[in-house]
């Protein structure tokens, strides 16, 4: 009887115990790490979705302004080294002036937490980029 009550003992502590959870990365505003986690696209008819991505790619963004791009990026293609030339309320300037075809110049709308970023890029269809802060 006695074991009985103890082995339900450790089997009622074993699924009690809490999942180990990874611990949040949050970065300071643009500056930091990010990692592609999402895309929504949309037809133009409201019908998009949230796609988890099957590669992703990593933007490292530098307190100089240079940004890294690591991976295969679906907007920013012209060079793998951007500098972020301004930066508005909702907007971001990317500079690469190591374009294989010449200086490139691109703008995209973002909103920014210290764990979350998304990029909108201009497109007829509605593109966005979602990333989560890593370290």
């Amino acid at each position: 009887m006695k074991a009985r009550y103890l082995g339900m003992m450790i089997v009622a502590l074993i699924a009690c115990k809490e999942p180990v959870q990874e611990p949040v990365v949050q970065n300071n505003g643009l500056i930091g790490k990010w990692k592609l986690t999402e895309t929504f696209s949309d037809p133009g008819d409201g019908s998009g979705k949230w796609m988890k991505v099957k590669e992703a790619f990593v933007l490292d963004i530098k307190t100089d302004s240079t940004v890294i791009v690591v991976g295969k990026p679906i907007f920013l293609t012209a060079s793998s080294t951007y500098v972020l030339r301004k930066i508005s309320q909702d907007k971001l300037w990317f500079y690469s002036p190591k374009s294989a075809s010449g200086p490139d110049s691109r703008y995209i709308g973002y909103k920014v937490t210290a764990t979350d970023l998304e990029l909108a890029y201009p497109c007829d269809e509605g593109c966005v980029e979602r990333f989560k802060a890593i370290k």
